[in-house]
C-alpha cells in the first residue's frame, strides 16, 4: 500500500510539473485535468466559470452547473499565470515568466500572443475569486504539488514503518 502511494504521488506531482513545462501541450481541449481548489477563477455574464490551473499550466471553462466545457495549455513557461475577462468572451493571460499576453477565446483558440514589455507582472490586477471546482476525492493528487507530495510521503512512511526484516525477526528469533 505505502509503495502504490508512493507512486501515486509522484505520478501527481511529476504529471503537474511535466504539463506545465509543455510535455502535455497534445492533451485534447476535452480532457479534464482535476483542479479542487482554485485562486483566480473568472465567471463570464453567461455564467461559465474559467479557472486557471498554474500546476499545471491549463485553463479549463465550465458550464454554470460546473460541468466541465473545456480546457487548454497555457505557454506560461512553467511559471504563473493571472486570467482576464476582456469584452464579453474574450480570455486575458499575463504571464510571469517570458512576459507575455495571450487572448483567447472562450473555447480556447489563440487570438493573441506578444509580450507586455515594458510593464511587470504585477501591474495587471487579476479576479481573487478562489473556488472548489468538483472533483472526486481520489483525484486530489493530481490536482496541485502538496497533495502530491503528502501522498508521496505518506507512502514512504508506510514503506518505512513495514521494514519486513524486522518482522523475520519477531517471527523467527
Amino acid at each position: 500500500m505505502g509503495g502504490g502511494l508512493a507512486v501515486i504521488g509522484g505520478l501527481g506531482f511529476l504529471g503537474a510539473a511535466f504539463s506545465a513545462a509543455g510535455g502535455l501541450r497534445w492533451l485534447p481541449s476535452d480532457f479534464e485535468w482535476p483542479i479542487g481548489f482554485a485562486n483566480g477563477a473568472l465567471t463570464t455574464l453567461d455564467g461559465q466559470h474559467v479557472v486557471p490551473h498554474t500546476a499545471s499550466g491549463r485553463i479549463q471553462v465550465y458550464d454554470p452547473d460546473w460541468k466541465f466545457v473545456t480546457g487548454w495549455f497555457v505557454n506560461a513557461g512553467g511559471g504563473k499565470f493571472k486570467i482576464g475577462l476582456k469584452g464579453r468572451n474574450t480570455i486575458e493571460v499575463i504571464t510571469a515568466r517570458r512576459q507575455m499576453r495571450y487572448l483567447y477565446t472562450i473555447h480556447g483558440y489563440l487570438l493573441v500572443a506578444e509580450t507586455y514589455k515594458p510593464l511587470s507582472y504585477s501591474d495587471f490586477s487579476s479576479p481573487v475569486k478562489s473556488v472548489v471546482v468538483p472533483t472526486h476525492w481520489w483525484l486530489w493528487p493530481f490536482t496541485t504539488p502538496f497533495f502530491s507530495w503528502f501522498i508521496a510521503a505518506v507512502g514512504m512512511a508506510l514503506i518505512m514503518l513495514s521494514d519486513p526484516s524486522k518482522k523475520k525477526q519477531k517471527i523467527f528469533g
